[in-house]
């Protein structure tokens, strides 16, 4: 199936396509499953997979969704969730706001352009996101970029209110989890958790930035090749990392 897709039926299904081309969700209770989706965007239509802001309800599940090499970011809006998606070959894996969830799935192999700072999955703001049970590989190992974050928290537009990040494998980054907390970010955070996350060792400065107060980070977020807790200390975690120049 060849071309941009713009849904506007409300309770559209989407299954067992393989697009070469970018989803516009203008509609309520969409669902995408068991697809691919191609798309490395373009000037109207520039994300794979974009909910517009008024709408609710997509689902995508079971899905490939590939960059291209070029895509910006992955999936982008608010008002989705998705399980068992295969994200790779983007800038971005996923932009989450409000109402937002991702399960059980595998995010890997961003894109490097010039200037890029690539993240499995960021936030700058919203409410109620859970990011759950996933593999999410900021590090790439074909060309050995550790790129910039799995977990990327900050410069928020707006306050960040009930985010859940549970039982899933991090590695790679310059830090692997930036979680935001700090004098400018710090006043807009409310009921952050991070807990019984694995990493890897792939980082660059260190496993993570940012998780002090008001941020809880959990003394169950471990090391994945030993099992040691991982804890706040930057300069004692840089000298964990693989990437450390």
């Amino acid at each position: 199936m060849e071309g941009d897709v713009y849904v506007k039926t409300d309770g559209t299904v989407i299954q067992g396509v393989d697009l070469r081309g970018c989803i516009v969700v203008r509609a309520d209770d969409v669902v995408i499953r068991d697809s691919r989706i191609r798309c490395g965007g373009g000037p109207t239509t520039p994300f794979p997979i974009r909910i517009i802001d008024g709408f609710t309800g997509l689902r995508i599940e079971d899905t490939e969704i590939d960059g291209l090499g070029r895509a910006r970011v992955a999936v982008l809006g608010s008002n989705w969730s998705a399980r068992r998606i295969d994200v790779h070959s983007a800038v971005d894996g996923l932009r989450m706001a409000s109402n937002t969830s991702v399960e059980d799935s595998y995010i890997h192999d961003l894109s490097r352009l010039p200037e890029s700072h690539n993240d499995t999955v960021q936030t700058i703001g919203g409410s109620g996101i859970r990011i759950v049970g996933n593999t999410l590989l900021a590090y790439n190992q074909r060309t050995d970029d550790p790129m910039n974050g799995a977990i990327q928290t900050g410069r928020l537009h707006s306050p960040l209110v009930g985010m859940l990040v549970e039982g899933n494998y991090l590695d790679g980054g310059s830090y692997t989890v930036r979680g935001g907390s700090g004098p400018r970010d710090g006043p807009l955070i409310t009921d952050y958790v991070f807990r019984d996350n694995v990493f890897g060792r792939n980082c660059m400065y260190g496993p993570v930035q940012g998780v002090d107060p008001p941020v809880t980070w959990e003394p169950n977020n471990v090391w994945a090749d030993t099992g040691v807790v991982i804890g706040t200390d930057s300069r004692a975690n840089k000298l964990r990392c693989a990437q450390t120049p």
